[in-house]
C-alpha cells in the first residue's frame, strides 16, 4: 500500500461510517465526526493485513454502537479491488458480525 491520505470507509448492514486515515510507513491514523483511529498494516503484494483500533471521541449515533463499547480494535484482512484496498474487519467479541472496510487512496504521499 502506498504512503497517502485514504478515504476510509466501514459499512456494516445498511449502516455506513466514513473519515479520513493518512497512512505512512504501515501506521494509519485518522478519524470522522465521530470516531479517531489507529492501526498498522502491512501489503504484500495485492493483499494487506494489519489492526485498526477506534476510539469514540463525541457523543452520537455510531455504526461501531453494536459492540456496546467507546474503544474497539478490529483485526484486518484483504486484498487490493481495483482503485480500492478491501478488508473484512473482525472484532474479538465473538458475537459482533464482521464489518467490510474500504481504503481508497485520495492523495498521494
Amino acid at each position: 500500500m502506498e504512503n497517502g491520505l485514504y478515504l476510509l470507509r466501514v459499512t456494516r448492514a445498511a449502516s455506513a461510517a466514513q473519515g479520513v486515515a493518512l497512512l505512512r510507513d504501515g501506521t494509519l491514523l485518522g478519524g470522522d465526526s465521530l470516531h479517531w483511529w489507529e492501526g498498522a498494516v502491512t501489503s504484500a503484494g495485492e493483499t494487506f493485513s494489519g489492526e485498526l483500533t477506534i476510539h469514540k471521541h463525541a457523543p452520537g449515533p455510531s455504526i461501531f454502537g453494536f459492540f456496546a463499547f467507546d474503544l474497539v480494535t478490529l483485526a484486518l484482512a484483504g486484498a487490493r479491488a481495483g482503485t480500492q484496498w478491501r478488508a473484512e474487519a473482525r472484532s474479538s467479541a465473538a458475537t459482533a458480525a464482521p464489518l467490510d472496510l474500504s481504503l481508497r487512496l485520495l492523495r498521494p504521499a
